[in-house]
């Protein structure tokens, strides 16, 4: 075990489920002596976590890794992962680097850069997939290809749900690499149904008894928020007095607050942002709807 010096990369410290994942792992993995060392893209809502965890974590901002898609920037964050992995390994002589990567751009730059430095094992946890059907052709082929290439230095596989590890295997991701499934654990307690949140009822401004529809999602192109928008306008042209609530941000946003207002249904489908109480959110809406045009873990509908 103490062979090991144990680094962990991830784009960028979001609110969300990958990256509390990957926090909890860094934070309580037994598998290498801490203190635990985690190169990331500077900018997230849970940045400050990395102080809050005082000396078991040691953050090492990459200001390159970022998103969109820029090629020049994106190698110039391979070269920052590079030469953050081998300041590790200078303070760690004698043990050899197991760099473990976490989100599509971080999993590739990080997989490329860790062979560089070589690194004695690279894993890779797929949480969901940078390329979609959804995009141009020529940028689908190229982001395919990218993963292709990293898969080729990686040692082996984790994904959090079946359908990643069988949707990479369909798309020759995987080869015969060791893989399997880690799903991410919650506090059961938390989400255990209650009683609705009077209080966050008021906040929002919700009627005491209007039907609130809630979704927790990032609004990216994967999520498939347009689709959120139509639906809504669907479901409020025949019940003016259901409320659709969603809890999440990204690079959708302003395009779908402006479907909103085109539809004149801003006023009935709030935008709440990135948001922590999502427990309590839960406890105050009547039904919980995902869509999503990629993913296929967890549950849609009503």
């Amino acid at each position: 075990m103490a062979a090991y010096v144990l680094v962990h990369v991830i784009t960028k410290l979001e609110l969300g489920g990958a990256q509390l994942a990957t926090l909890h792992q860094v934070r309580h993995s037994q598998f290498a002596p801490g203190p635990h060392h985690l190169v990331y893209g500077p900018g997230g809502l849970l940045d400050p976590t990395l102080a809050e965890a005082g000396g078991a974590i040691v953050g090492w901002p990459v200001p390159a890794m970022a998103n969109p898609l820029r090629p020049w920037r994106d190698a110039r964050a391979v070269v920052g992962i590079a030469r953050a992995l081998r300041r590790i390994a200078a303070a760690h002589p004698g043990r050899k680097l197991l760099v473990h990567t976490h989100s599509s751009k971080a999993g590739v730059l990080g997989r490329i850069a860790a062979h560089h430095v070589g690194a004695a094992c690279i894993v890779h946890s797929i949480h969901g997939f940078g390329h979609h059907r959804t995009m141009p052709g020529p940028l689908f082929a190229a982001l395919w290809a990218a993963e292709r290439l990293a898969a080729r230095l990686t040692t082996g596989f984790t994904a959090d749900a079946a359908a990643n590890l069988n949707r990479a295997a369909a798309e020759g991701l995987l080869g015969s690499k060791p893989q399997c499934v880690v799903r991410c654990g919650i506090d059961l307690h938390a989400f255990t149904p209650g009683p609705a949140s009077a209080a966050l009822r008021t906040a929002l401004k919700l009627a005491p008894g209007a039907p609130v529809v809630l979704t927790v999602a990032c609004l990216k192109p994967q999520k498939d928020p347009m689709t959120w928008v139509r639906v809504a306008q669907r479901v409020l042209s025949r019940r003016p007095d259901v409320v659709f609530i969603m809890a999440g941000d990204g690079v959708l946003r302003p395009r779908v607050a402006a479907a909103l207002r085109a539809a004149g249904i801003a006023g009935q489908c709030y935008l709440l942002g990135w948001r922590r109480d999502i427990a309590d959110l839960r406890h105050s809406r009547n039904r919980h709807w995902r869509c999503v045009c990629e993913e296929r873990r967890g549950f849609r509908g009503w």
